[in-house]
């Protein structure tokens, strides 16, 4: 399975809902009607290590946000205990709550 394709159904999995897998997007456009609770994820940042100027290994970091209309909503929480997640900050727009993750995944 490829890599995003697991976090993808990791991402599924941490999320409480009956239709989970049609609440986590991956980089969605505008017009995309999304559900809430939900896990919104995109591509972040690409680490490269290298070897005798060769990339031998690359790590990608995705930021995850996890969206939804309930202030008391802990979900959010399983992300931040996942290895190499790392908090990055929190905010209400439109009475939607927004906490953003940095995962290396």
């Amino acid at each position: 399975m490829a890599q995003r394709q697991q976090l993808q159904t990791l991402l599924e999995g941490l999320l409480d809902a009956p239709d989970a897998a049609d609440r986590v997007y991956f980089q969605p456009t505008t017009n995309v009607q999304m559900q809430y609770p939900c896990f919104i994820y995109k591509l972040d940042d690409i680490h490269t290590d290298h070897g005798d100027n060769i990339p031998y290994r690359r790590k990608m970091r995705y930021q995850i946000t996890h969206v939804t209309r309930d202030p008391d909503d802990l979900t959010h929480l399983k992300v931040g205990a996942l290895p190499s997640a790392a908090f990055d900050r929190s905010f209400p727009v439109d009475g939607l709550y927004h906490h953003v993750y940095s995962l290396h995944f």
